[in-house]
C-alpha cells in the first residue's frame, strides 16, 4: 500500500512538471514569433507642400499580433520639418517652407517604435517646381543725402558742381552744360526680368538758370564709366554710349514737366549688370548750335523735394 502511494505521488509530480514546462514552452514561441520589424520608407513629393499634408506611412512587419506600437521620430533634417502619427506611423508636413527645392532637396528621418529594436530610415527626395513669378514695383527718388547727380559746365571745366539745385543740358555763352544722374538699382535683382522703366523729371523757375528755352532737344544717354558725384568735372566727365538713347524733344513752355520717360532698355542693362552701373547723362542733341538755350530740370539737391527726379521700375522675379 505503501509502494502505491508513492508511485501515484511521483506520477502527480510528474504529470504538473510536464504541465508546466509545457506551458513554458507555448510562451516561448509566442514571443519568439512576435517578432516586429519597422521598413524603411523612400517617397518623392513635390516642393511646397502644405501644413499637414501626408507625406507617407512608416509600416511594420509583425508575424503575430501583440500590443499597440507606439512610433516617434528620433531624428529629421532638417529639423520640425515633419510630424508623425503615434498610433499610425503616417508622416505629414509640420513647416511647409522646409520643404522647398532650392534649400533642401531632401529630408530625411529616423523613426523608432518601443520596444523594437530595429529602426526606420526615411527619405523624402522633393520635385523641383517652376517658382512662381511674382511682379512688383519699385519708386526710387533719392534725396540730396542718396542722390547721385552732378552739374558740369564747360566754361568753368575743372570745377565741381554736385550739390547745384538745377539738372540741365544747356548752351550760355557758347558753352555747353550737362547732367550726370545715377540711381542705385541694387535692391533689385540682377536676374530680375525688367518690364518698364519710366524717368521724371520736374522743371520749374531756377534762381540760378531760368527755365526751359530756345531749341531745346536734348538726349538721355547710358554712362559707360565710372565717376565720382563729388569730384566729377567737365575735364573728367565719363564716356557715354548712344546705344538706346532716349530723345526729350523740345519743350513747348517754360516750365514743363517731362514725366514717365521710358527708359527701359538702358536701365535694364544697368540692372542685369550692377558693376556697370554709370547712370545717365542728359545732354542737349545738337550742341554745335552755340545760341543760348536749355532743358532744365530740379536736381536731387534741390530744396523742393517735389521736384527731385523720380524712377519707377517694374519686374518680375521667381520666389
Amino acid at each position: 500500500m505503501k509502494i502505491m502511494k508513492i508511485l501515484l505521488h511521483i506520477t502527480f509530480i510528474t504529470t504538473t512538471l510536464l504541465f508546466i514546462s509545457c506551458g513554458n514552452d507555448d510562451d516561448a514561441v509566442i514571443v519568439a514569433n512576435n517578432v516586429i520589424s519597422v521598413q524603411d520608407l523612400a517617397v518623392a513629393i513635390d516642393e511646397n507642400p502644405t501644413v499637414g499634408q501626408v507625406v507617407g506611412t512608416v509600416q511594420t512587419t509583425q508575424t503575430v499580433g501583440g500590443g499597440a506600437l507606439v512610433y516617434s521620430i528620433t531624428t529629421q533634417t532638417p529639423t520640425g520639418a515633419l510630424n508623425i502619427n503615434a498610433s499610425t506611423g503616417e508622416l505629414t508636413v509640420a513647416d511647409a517652407t522646409l520643404f522647398d527645392y532650392e534649400t533642401n532637396q531632401t529630408i530625411t528621418a529616423t523613426i523608432s517604435l518601443i520596444g523594437v529594436t530595429n529602426t526606420a530610415m526615411v527619405t523624402i527626395n522633393l520635385n523641383n517646381l517652376p517658382d512662381l513669378l511674382v511682379n512688383y514695383t519699385e519708386t526710387i527718388r533719392p534725396d540730396a543725402s542718396d542722390g547721385k547727380d552732378a552739374f558740369i559746365y564747360e566754361y568753368n571745366a575743372d570745377q565741381n558742381l554736385a550739390t547745384h539745385p538745377d539738372f540741365m543740358a544747356g548752351m550760355y555763352n557758347s558753352q555747353e552744360t550737362r547732367n550726370l544722374i545715377r540711381f542705385d538699382f541694387s535692391q533689385i535683382s540682377a536676374s530680375a526680368t525688367v518690364q518698364s522703366v519710366e524717368l521724371s523729371l520736374y522743371s520749374y523757375n531756377s534762381t540760378a538758370n531760368g527755365t526751359h528755352s530756345g531749341i531745346n532737344t536734348s538726349l538721355l544717354q547710358r554712362v559707360t564709366s565710372s565717376w565720382e558725384e563729388d569730384t566729377v568735372t567737365w575735364n573728367s566727365q565719363p564716356t557715354t554710349t548712344v546705344d538706346d538713347e532716349v530723345v526729350l524733344v523740345n519743350s513747348t513752355m517754360n516750365v514743363q514737366n517731362y514725366l514717365d520717360i521710358d527708359v527701359t532698355n538702358m536701365t535694364s542693362y544697368m540692372i542685369a549688370n550692377p558693376s556697370n552701373n554709370y547712370g545717365f547723362m542728359l545732354r542737349l542733341e545738337d550742341e554745335t548750335n552755340t545760341s543760348t538755350r536749355r532743358m532744365l530740370f530740379a536736381s536731387s539737391d534741390n530744396a523742393d523735394s517735389d521736384l527731385h527726379p523720380k524712377v519707377v521700375i517694374e519686374y518680375s522675379v521667381y520666389e
